[in-house]
């Protein structure tokens, strides 16, 4: 807990230069980027994830692998939407409800974000995303 308030503030930065690394390799603005960056919500938020969505629902894998390659990890964290999963079938969800949650579920993947993720790996792995999309 003593490290708690740093360690969300080191996150929070890593998010930020996330998003001007993304900006300035071109990925936000226009009519049809590939990826969508979280977006920056007002107040403090500590990026527990930094979640990118891909445009194309089949180009999330095949990102992912690439990165892997790379020697870059990301998680999916939800692959399955709650409302789909066994532990929670006793609440009635069925596929078809949440339409949106389960497109998304397809399309998301979680960058390396934690307190101890230096610039040049943030650098490395944006560029290594544009590399992908170029």
């Amino acid at each position: 807990l003593r490290r708690l308030d740093d360690s969300s503030l080191r996150r929070a930065r890593h998010a930020a230069a996330y998003n001007r690394l993304f900006e300035e390799a071109g990925f936000t603005g226009g009519t049809s980027p590939p990826l969508r960056l979280p977006e920056t919500p007002p107040g403090r938020h500590i990026y527990n994830q930094y979640t990118l969505r891909c445009s194309d629902p089949d180009s999330r894998d095949a990102l992912r692998e690439f990165l892997a390659a790379n020697k870059i990890a990301t998680e999916i964290y939800y692959p399955i939407p709650l409302h789909l999963q066994p532990c929670f079938a006793d609440l009635g969800g069925a596929e078809g409800d949440l339409p949106v949650c389960e497109e998304w579920a397809g399309r998301v993947l979680a960058l390396p974000i934690h307190p101890g993720v230096t610039s040049s790996q943030r650098e490395e792995v944006v560029a290594a995303i544009a590399a992908f999309y170029s």
